[in-house]
């Protein structure tokens, strides 16, 4: 079975950090994280960080300054470097904390672990830099809802650590110029709060300010601190108007992993006292129309279309990149005459539940060997 460590700095996500480390807990064993901290000063965060640490993850406290987070991708290399020396490890995984793995299937999509394990186990002996091409957005005020994002990340075997770029997506191995497609994505949680995401964007620009000038001028180019100042005006109907329209993955399981380890923050996983939706499946939406909502089998979808099974795209990833807009069908012809299209009651605004209280349950995670 493959080892999969993963690298990430992050600095003040109370919302994310404390399921980021769980759900990649779950994955891949708590003493296979190390993260750095790049200078937190939200009260929250230093608890979680010994937490973790105690639980087996590699804490790196003291790169406090924004030069720390220009220069993370060098952070990362001295890492990797470390590992290589140290051998035992096969796979080295950087992301963001509003990144969390899961992995396109020939059904659909999963964030279970035997099923991430069997889809590295496929990668092993593999040199080439190793791609996600794709990752999924939160939908707002829709937990476990995702849109598709052409937003890539690389990654690399263990060996083959050739170039890591500041924003992770030019990761490079060293050992081949080739590339090589995965079925792995990231659920980019990028969509908090309203006013969550308006503080952290006050507190990097404070940061910012206070950088030396040649610092400063990099920031600015660089995300997410290039789009605080829009973080800063951004309201909520302006923030749901950009998903006024659009296909939606309904993935439950998430929200049920989450749910399973100890995770109650409403943005993630919606009310935990109501049970979530059950059926994994695509939302149409378009203004002035009812939602509908159709349930999706990835082997449905190859069934009616072979060109997709030929070339091996994994069939949710081709359907929501080409297939939605070539009309290319999803579903049996008895299906489509049975299927009523229905509207979660749950997910309409007038009827989404209240913020529930966040709580701390204990999580059961991989055993180290």
């Amino acid at each position: 079975m493959a080892r999969v460590r993963c690298l990430m700095m992050q600095r003040d996500e109370p919302l994310l950090l404390e399921a980021w480390f769980r759900h990649h807990g779950y994955l891949f064993g708590f003493e296979n994280l190390t993260v750095f901290d790049n200078g937190s000063i939200d009260p929250a965060i230093p608890d979680i960080l010994d937490t973790y640490e105690r639980a087996g993850a590699t804490i790196h406290r003291g790169h406090d300054r924004p030069d720390d987070f220009i220069g993370r991708a060098q952070h990362f290399e001295n890492v990797i470097r470390h590992w290589d020396a140290e051998g035992d490890y096969d796979f080295a995984l950087m992301l963001n904390c509003d990144d969390f793995l899961a992995t396109f299937t020939d059904e659909g999509l999963s964030c279970a672990r035997t099923v991430v394990d069997k889809a590295f186990d496929a990668f092993l002996g593999e040199k080439r830099t190793l791609v996600m091409l794709a990752s999924l957005m939160n939908v707002p005020e829709r937990p476990g809802c995702f849109m598709l994002e052409d937003r890539r990340r690389n990654f690399i075997a263990a060996g083959a650590l050739g170039h890591i770029d500041q924003g992770l997506a030019g990761t490079m191995s060293g050992k081949s110029e080739e590339w090589c497609d995965t079925p792995f994505t990231c659920l980019h949680m990028s969509n908090r709060p309203i006013e969550a995401r308006a503080e952290q964007a006050r507190q990097r620009l404070e940061v910012a300010e206070k950088a030396p000038a040649d610092s400063r001028r990099t920031l600015a180019q660089l995300d997410p601190y290039a789009r605080e100042n829009r973080h800063l005006t951004m309201t909520a109907a302006r923030q749901l108007a950009a998903f006024s329209k659009g296909v939606f993955i309904q993935f439950p399981a998430f929200v049920a992993q989450l749910r399973a380890l100890g995770i109650a923050t409403p943005f993630l996983v919606g009310d935990a006292a109501l049970p979530t939706e059950s059926t994994f499946g695509l939302w149409q939406v378009a203004p002035r129309r009812k939602d509908r909502f159709t349930p999706f089998d990835g082997n449905i979808y190859t069934e009616h279309n072979p060109d997709v099974a030929a070339v091996g795209t994994p069939p949710l990833r081709h359907y929501l990149s080409h297939g939605h807009a070539e009309g290319r069908r999803i579903r049996t012809a008895e299906d489509e005459e049975t299927f009523t299209p229905l509207v979660s009651a749950e997910l309409q605004p007038s009827n989404r539940p209240k913020p529930a209280r966040k709580l701390r349950n204990t999580l059961k995670v991989r055993a180290k060997n």
